[in-house]
């Protein structure tokens, strides 16, 4: 199995296990889940109150976020490797791309979630302009139109998010967010991987 059909796969595998073990997580939730009113991070505290009551959800929201970092970072380096870029801008997306899905992990680790998250975004930035200014030169290639969509919904939570604007809608859209790009992730490997049959 060459590289790019390993790369294909992988990223397809983790993405439906981030999908199954967040449902899984939310399940097991001991106090009421509700994707519109909670973050997904809710699901990530090891324990609850003042008696340290063990969370049943910790567990498969912790593998839950690992298969989204793994997907980010197998996109990352994928792209990197079939794009048409610079060895520079190959060089800057393998990078941060890893330090970006690294830190993402991370955020999963209940005391260090604030960190991991403002370094997740900050290392983010670079790789996913990078990969933006591809996209606009590729044009056909990338499904342009639901990547240039799910990178600008992006941009727009963070920024009401730390501008503290709209907070109601917080949670629906990082859900939102989060879907949209996993189906534009493995659009675009679909599309670009040569033995795409054996998906």
């Amino acid at each position: 199995m060459n590289t790019s059909k390993k790369s294909g796969r992988t990223i397809l595998i983790s993405s439906i296990s981030f999908v199954l073990f967040y449902i899984i997580a939310a399940i097991i939730y001991p106090y009421s889940f509700n994707p519109i009113h909670n973050f997904f991070c809710d699901l990530t505290q090891p324990t609850f109150g003042c008696e340290n009551i063990s969370n049943p959800a910790f567990f498969p929201s912790i593998i839950a976020i690992l298969s989204m970092s793994i997907v980010m970072a197998f996109l990352f380096f994928s792209f990197a490797n079939r794009s048409s870029g610079s060895s520079l801008s190959k060089a800057l997306i393998k990078f941060f791309g890893a330090i970006s899905s690294f830190c993402t992990f991370c955020i999963g680790i209940h005391d260090l979630h604030d960190q991991a998250l403002i370094l997740a975004i900050i290392t983010g930035v670079i790789p996913m302009a990078i990969i933006t200014s591809i996209i606009l030169k590729n044009w056909k290639r990338y499904f342009p139109v639901l990547g240039l969509i799910t990178s600008a919904l992006l941009t727009f939570y963070v920024s009401i998010f730390y501008l503290g604007f709209l907070a109601p809608f917080w949670p629906i859209m990082q859900k939102v967010t989060i879907i949209l790009s996993l189906i534009w992730i493995n659009l675009v490997v679909l599309k670009n991987n040569p033995h795409s049959s054996s998906f």
